[in-house]
């Protein structure tokens, strides 16, 4: 049976995000590792209205690199960057809210258990 065109199209849009969402560790030749002193990572959060509290990292990094932030809180609303690629220069700086959530404030070291960081 053939493909259709717009399945066809569908598969190549695919590909090509894919090969795209793994580019980065294959530029730079290895597999993402776990940052440890690359990056420093300061947490906290912010009481936005009510119950309602931002989660926050501000990251900063000792040696140019690529990295890749993910901070699963149960139950809370995902927020860009929070798993998504960035890159950062050496000396660089971002502070970025990576969830929200209604509820009891999260502490920072739980947040901190929470949150991986893997550099590239």
């Amino acid at each position: 049976m053939p493909i259709r065109p717009h399945a066809a199209l569908c598969l190549v849009i695919a590909g090509l995000a894919l090969a795209l969402a793994h580019a980065p560790a294959a530029m730079a030749g290895r597999a993402p590792t776990p940052c440890g002193p690359r990056v420093t990572a300061v947490f906290s959060s912010l009481q936005e209205a009510g119950t309602r509290f931002a989660y926050l990292i501000q990251l900063t990094a000792h040696e140019a690199l690529h990295l890749r932030v993910t901070m699963t809180l149960p139950g809370a609303d995902s927020r860009w960057p929070n798993g998504g690629p960035m890159v950062l220069s050496a000396g660089a700086s971002r502070k970025d809210v990576y969830a929200l959530w209604d509820g009891p404030r999260v502490s920072d070291a739980e947040m901190r258990a929470r949150t991986t960081l893997m550099c590239w």
